[in-house]
């Protein structure tokens, strides 16, 4: 009987210390977790940041093309302004000069109040691509905690 208790007791304190080091397993295994969560949120900050000052960019190429289309409607009005001048004054030849001017003003206005659109378009406040890899992010993580739960 003296052998069996003793045998027990071994297999206890065995199965005791298998106890202890399959929690520090877990306790490591819970730091690296964390530290790959903190990794991972720090590149999700990363991206959205590059993606923030890439659109910046964008609405500043935008505000420059409608600042461009802007003075040269202004100019396209003036224009105008002469163009009725000169016809009222000369019946002939010096207004049509001032027409085909203003014509091509207001040509190259509406080119580049195209090209502002066109920019203003493509900009987004919302950081789409932050958004897809967060999602994407979340699926793994998801994954990761049924993988390990089964």
């Amino acid at each position: 009987m003296a052998v069996r208790e003793e045998t027990g007791d071994r297999s206890a304190s065995a199965d005791l210390r298998r106890g202890r080091e399959e929690a520090r397993q877990i306790g490591g295994d819970i730091g690296d977790i964390a530290a790959d969560l903190q990794q991972l949120a720090n590149a999700e900050l990363r991206l959205a940041q590059a993606e923030a000052r890439e659109n910046v960019g964008r609405l500043v190429s935008g505000l420059v093309w409608g600042v461009i289309a802007a003075v040269h409607a202004l100019l396209a009005v003036a224009f105008v302004f002469v163009t009725i001048m000169l016809v009222l004054g000369i019946w002939l030849a010096p207004w049509a000069a001032a027409l085909i001017t203003t014509g091509i003003i207001a040509v190259f206005t509406a080119v580049v109040a195209g090209l502002a659109y066109q920019a203003f378009k493509r900009f987004s406040v919302t950081p789409r691509r932050t958004m897809d890899s967060l999602k994407e992010d979340l699926r793994w993580l998801k994954s990761q905690a049924t993988s390990n739960g089964k």
